[in-house]
C-alpha cells in the first residue's frame, strides 16, 4: 500500500468509526490522501472555501460544540496568524482540534512562535507511518495539536550503536544532518540523527538519547528548546547544545563544537 492510500485509508476508517468526527479544509478533492472523502462522509467531510485563519475560527466553533476537527491547511504561510487564532480554554473546555500544515523544503517557519503557545501540542510528521502516528495520538489527546508535515523526499539512515553525539532535526533539515553524519562517520565520529516528531512537548526518546552522549546540534529548531532540554537532562550535558541552520557546513562544524572539551 503506498503512502498515500495509507492516509486515505486511515481517515476513510477515523471518520466511520467517530460520526463526531470532522474534516474540513479547502480543495480535499483534489488530495490524493482525501479524494472521494465528500461524497463518502457527506455529513462529516466539508470543501470549505476559505482562508486558513476563517477555517480555524469555523473549526474552534465545531471543537466547541464537542466534535473532533481536523483542518488541511493549504500552506505554512499562514502559521503565525493559525496559532493566534486557537484560543485558550484549559480543562473546562477540552476541544480536540488538530491543523494539518504542509512544510515545503523551501519554506521557513517561525518555530519559535509555535513554542510561545504551550497550550498547543506540536509534533512534526516526516513520513507516511509518522504522518498516520501523529494523527492517531492527536485524535486521542483533549487539546489542539498542530502537525507539521514534511513534504521534503526522506532516506534510511544507518544509527550507529554508539554515537559521540546526537542530532536533532526535523523536516528539510533532515537531510542536511544524515548527510553530514555520514561524511563524519568516514572520519571516526559517530553521530546519531534523531527525526523529532513532537517538539511540544519534547518527545522523551529524544530526553533518553540524550542522556547517553550528553551532546546535541538542533537543526531548524527553535532556541526555546533550550528549556525543555535543561529540564529532561541539564546533568547529563557534557556541553550546551548548539543551535544551527540546515547547511551541511553549519551542521558540521557544530557537531566539531559540541565536541569541544
Amino acid at each position: 500500500m503506498s503512502p498515500i492510500q495509507s492516509h486515505h485509508q486511515f481517515l476513510s476508517v477515523a471518520l466511520e468509526s467517530d460520526s463526531q468526527l470532522k474534516l474540513i479544509g479547502e480543495d480535499l478533492e483534489l488530495r490524493p490522501d482525501s479524494s472521494g472523502l465528500t461524497v463518502k462522509f457527506p455529513d462529516q467531510v466539508h470543501e470549505t472555501p476559505a482562508s486558513d485563519t476563517t477555517l480555524i475560527g469555523v473549526a474552534v466553533g465545531m471543537a466547541i460544540a464537542g466534535q473532533k476537527v481536523i483542518v488541511q491547511a493549504a500552506s505554512a504561510i499562514s502559521l503565525p496568524q493559525i496559532m493566534a487564532s486557537i484560543p485558550v480554554f484549559g480543562s473546562d473546555f477540552p476541544l480536540t482540534l488538530i491543523v494539518r500544515i504542509p512544510v515545503a523544503p523551501t519554506d521557513v517557519l517561525p518555530l519559535d512562535i509555535l513554542l510561545a503557545y504551550p497550550h498547543v501540542q506540536v509534533r512534526c510528521a516526516h513520513s507516511s507511518s509518522s504522518v498516520i502516528d501523529s494523527l492517531q495520538h492527536a485524535l486521542s489527546h483533549q487539546g489542539p495539536t498542530i502537525i507539521l508535515e514534511s513534504l521534503s523526499p526522506q532516506k534510511i539512515y544507518r544509527q550507529p550503536e554508539n554515537a559521540h553525539t546526537e542530532i536533532w532535526a526535523w523536516g528539510a533539515g533532515l537531510e542536511s544532518a544524515y548527510r553530514v553524519a555520514e561524511n563524519l562517520t568516514a572520519q571516526g565520529i559517530e553521530c546519531r540523527v534523531h527525526a523529532l516528531n513532537s517538539i511540544q512537548p519534547l518527545e522523551a526518546s529524544a530526553g533518553n538519547a540524550l542522556f547517553e552522549t550528553g551532546r546535541v546540534v538542533l537543526v531548524n529548531l527553535p532556541t526555546a528548546l533550550l528549556s525543555a532540554i535543561h529540564q529532561i537532562a541539564f546533568w547529563r550535558l557534557e556541553h550546551p547544545p548548539v543551535f544551527c541552520k540546515a547547511d551541511t557546513a553549519a551542521i558540521e562544524a557544530s557537531v566539531r563544537a559540541v565536541l569541544t572539551p
